[in-house]
């Protein structure tokens, strides 16, 4: 690579400057070291409450986009549904995991220093009573069909309900004269899964929302 006499003079000047600018750093050290933490502090001090990093990947996008301006008027319509955080409780049974919901809803309410509101939709008394209008058509179907021919069987357990009640009621169920309207079979298998985990050292509750809805466990 060649350098014309131009290119040789503009490297002469950056040479001549430096060398001056080293020599008066090194005559001036303490000041320049000043100089220097100075301008470090007021570049931390601009960067602290200025310069912000915003990590949502929705504000990428332009908010010119229709489907964009309806999430934003959605968002101020309801701000409270902003910037929350979402728990998923996964359980062996719908009723272990109610059980726990319930819990972690109780606690984190009471804890004001880190969350401002916790919303738990089957703890309020409109999820409580009208619950059953969030079912699709076929699971309604199930679940009332088997409401209404438990309703006899319900009613007595929820008096005793005991492992003891439990057993004479399965017991009155097999010895009436007429045939019992409840599948008596997918529920001995369920009680039979239960026991015999039971024997073995594990946890295994009875399900009886599953027995309601007729979604059976991955065991049964």
């Amino acid at each position: 690579m060649r350098i014309g006499k131009r290119g040789y003079r503009i490297k002469a000047r950056i040479d001549y400057g430096l060398s001056r600018w080293f020599e008066w750093s090194t005559r001036h050290a303490v000041l320049v070291i000043v100089l220097a933490i100075a301008a470090a502090a007021g570049a931390l001090f601009y960067t602290v409450h200025h310069l912000r990093i915003n990590t949502y990947p929705g504000n990428v996008l332009s908010d010119a986009l229709p489907w964009r301006q309806d999430k934003l008027a959605y968002e101020r319509a309801f701000p409270t549904f902003r910037d929350s955080i979402v728990l998923v409780i996964d359980a062996p049974t719908p009723d272990q995991a109610r059980n726990a919901a319930d819990r972690l809803a109780a606690r984190l309410g009471e804890d004001h220093e880190h969350f401002e509101w916790v919303f738990y939709p089957p703890a309020t008394p409109f999820f409580r009573q009208h619950a059953l209008m969030f079912l699709g058509l076929d699971a309604l179907e199930v679940r009332t069909e088997r409401l209404a021919q438990a309703q006899p069987f319900l009613a007595d357990i929820s008096q005793d309900p005991t492992l003891s009640g439990t057993f004479h009621l399965l017991r009155r169920a097999l010895t009436q004269d007429r045939p019992s309207e409840i599948d008596l079979g997918s529920l001995f298998v369920a009680l039979a899964g239960t026991l015999d985990d039971a024997l073995m050292g594990l946890d295994r509750p009875l399900s009886w929302s599953q027995q309601m809805s007729g979604v059976r466990s991955d065991k049964d």
